[in-house]
């Protein structure tokens, strides 16, 4: 035989038509083990050894040769005794990476592989084929890696749905009114006139053979309904969901996630099959190009995963110190701060430590400039652009590269955006909190900066753009829910009136009127209870709140609601001929132009747009 131990491997998987990653999840471990064997940068141990024998098909008869030539107990040259299952792909000089199969797929694109979760992958789809399952929500802490799995497992069935399968992130989405948009946004699927948007939904999903995965449900419960109700509308459309809490409805199915397993302490396999070693072992390596495993303290390791519990997130984070600590200083670091008072499980006493543990140590280990900018920028409830960040934190490229190399923010070059994970950005927000004068600065800053923004794009709705103008939105959904609730919750009429117009294109273009509704009827609501308009002490702030009066008047008028409309916008034309504001008037004038058109009363019509 004139190859090597790991070329005739590679040519077995090869003639049975195996890749890198569908053998390394058969065996459950990383592509890249697989890559080492076949290049025969290292010798499989006896127990993968004996997976290699089971998965490449080695006749019964032949496993106990296949060992000892894994083992090197037998020259390679044995290994012609076992028969081939085919003429054999290709020679052992040729495999290059193959690229993969171009496939159209409308699910996010990982940039690491996933280690681990074999049960879950072979459970959870087998629980959502079954006919009585349409919705499953997958529930677990935060950090527990639900939503990879959820991507996973959704691309594991996309043969299975012939009409796709869809991920709706629902992280910045603020109510439960604007997850029907969300839905229709990755559907790309366009609203039209009044009718109901789930209505509208279930209509264009009624036969359609479709998985939506629904990430980060949680502060969403109040919108299970709407789910529940686009599964009645429909007869083949099935769903994943992730949720730190059961959506409690008749529909779901649930199905806890865990921790990745846990390596034992003495296990001396552990760094070849263990998928909690090795996540952290590559995170490790990305975070430190001269981490290897020959200075580390394998013992050290172990410890690590075991003390976290499995936790994905933790074991990332904790291997992201590898960059400037040893793995035994990582464990030592770790172990100082564990209460073991805190642990209830008497076999496993450090398994379910809380994230808050690995938190606190990187929060100690910042500089405090760094603690500065980590705390303000959780007033970001979702991605955010670098000019962003400086206009409303005051960041240095620095800083926010510093945060990026410890783990604490997460960069992504297409599009150019940061984001901090929901559990760094809730563990920096209490820091805020305790901040109170930091946390009213830099909120108004945020709500300045994102009111600003989106009064710059009215006139984009003016232009050809309207399309490209509404996508932009649309991805900061997020910020300006969170600088519209910040604005009525503080009174802020100025910073309300420069988003009106822009928001009402927005709304109008997309036929998003229930969520336009919901918005504009939240702040009128507020400030008449604060006994607006009579309450209102500026002809600014007056005409603002005529200005919203106008608009949800519109809405209503749009959604099919001219009783409730008419008065509205009688009450806003009352109050802005008191102000004399002409741009206020343009809006007001035109939108009873449009209604006495709709009710037949053509004079007044033509007077009001000539006014408007």
């Amino acid at each position: 035989m004139d190859y090597s131990f790991g070329a005739w491997v590679k040519r077995r998987r090869k003639a049975l038509d195996l890749t890198r990653q569908e053998l390394a999840k058969q065996i459950g471990c990383s592509p890249s083990l697989i890559f080492k064997i076949e290049s025969d940068e290292r010798r499989p141990s006896r127990q993968m050894a004996e997976l290699l024998a089971e998965k490449l098909e080695i006749p019964a008869d032949q496993h106990s040769l296949f060992l000892k030539t894994a083992r090197q107990e037998k020259s390679v040259d044995a290994l012609d005794a076992i028969p081939p299952l085919s003429p054999l792909a290709s020679s052992p000089e040729e495999e290059a990476v193959s690229p993969p199969k171009p496939t159209h797929s409308h699910l996010p694109v990982s940039p690491t592989p996933l280690f681990g979760r074999e049960h879950e992958l072979d459970l959870i789809p087998r629980q959502l084929l079954e006919p009585a399952c349409r919705m499953l929500t997958l529930t677990g802490p935060g950090g527990i890696g639900k939503t990879r799995l959820a991507i996973e497992v959704g691309r594991a069935l996309e043969p299975r749905f012939a009409d796709g399968v869809y991920f709706i992130s629902l992280a910045g989405v603020g109510a439960p009114e604007s997850i029907p948009p969300a839905v229709a946004d990755a559907l790309g699927l366009g609203f039209s006139g009044p009718a109901d948007l789930i209505v509208q939904l279930g209509n264009f999903l009624h036969d359609r053979e479709t998985l939506l995965i629904f990430d980060n449900m949680e502060h969403l419960l109040d919108g299970g309904e709407l789910l529940g109700q686009i599964l009645q509308g429909t007869h083949r459309v099935k769903m994943i969901v992730t949720s730190r809490e059961q959506l409690r409805l008749q529909w779901e199915w649930l199905f806890e996630v865990q921790g990745l397993p846990l390596p034992e302490e003495n296990d001396s396999h552990a760094f070849e099959s263990n998928s909690a070693i090795q996540l952290f072992v590559q995170r490790a390596q990305q975070a430190s190009q001269d981490f290897s495993l020959e200075t580390e303290d394998p013992s050290a390791i172990v410890k690590i995963c075991r003390m976290v519990g499995g936790l994905p997130l933790a074991i990332e984070l904790a291997a992201s110190w590898a960059r400037i600590l040893s793995v035994r200083e990582i464990a030592q670091e770790l172990e100082k701060s564990l209460d073991f008072l805190e642990t209830r499980k008497l076999d496993m006493p450090q398994r379910h430590r809380s994230i808050k543990t690995v938190f606190d140590h990187s929060w100690k280990l910042l500089t405090d400039d760094e603690r500065d900018l980590l705390m303000k920028l959780s007033v970001f409830q979702g991605g955010f652009t670098r000019e962003s960040a400086v206009a409303v934190t005051g960041a240095s490229l620095f800083l926010l590269s510093s945060l990026v190399d410890k783990s604490l923010l997460r960069h992504s070059k297409n599009p150019d955006r940061y984001d901090l994970h929901e559990l760094v950005r809730g563990y920096a927000s209490t820091h805020l909190q305790n901040a109170p004068a930091a946390e009213e600065d830099v909120s108004l800053k945020y709500a300045v900066h994102y009111a600003d923004w989106i009064q710059s794009l009215e006139w984009e709705f003016k232009s050809p753009h309207q399309t490209q103008t509404s996508q932009i939105i649309r991805a900061d959904t997020c910020h300006w829910h969170c600088t519209w609730r910040w604005a009525v919750d503080r009174q802020r009429l100025d910073l309300l009136r420069r988003m009106i117009p822009t928001l009402s294109w927005y709304f109008e273009v997309n036929g998003y009127y229930d969520e336009a509704i919901s918005a504009f009827k939240s702040a009128v609501d507020h400030f008449r209870a604060y006994g607006a308009p009579a309450t209102l002490k500026t002809a600014e702030e007056r005409s603002a709140f005529a200005f919203l009066l106008d608009s949800l008047g519109w809405f209503e008028f749009r959604k099919g609601n001219v009783e409730a409309a008419i008065p509205l916008l009688q009450e806003s034309l009352d109050i802005a001929r008191e102000q004399d504001d002409p741009e206020v008037m343009y809006y007001i004038h035109g939108n009873w132009g449009y209604l006495c058109l709709f009710t037949g009363e053509i004079e007044e019509a033509r007077r009001l747009t000539t006014e408007s």
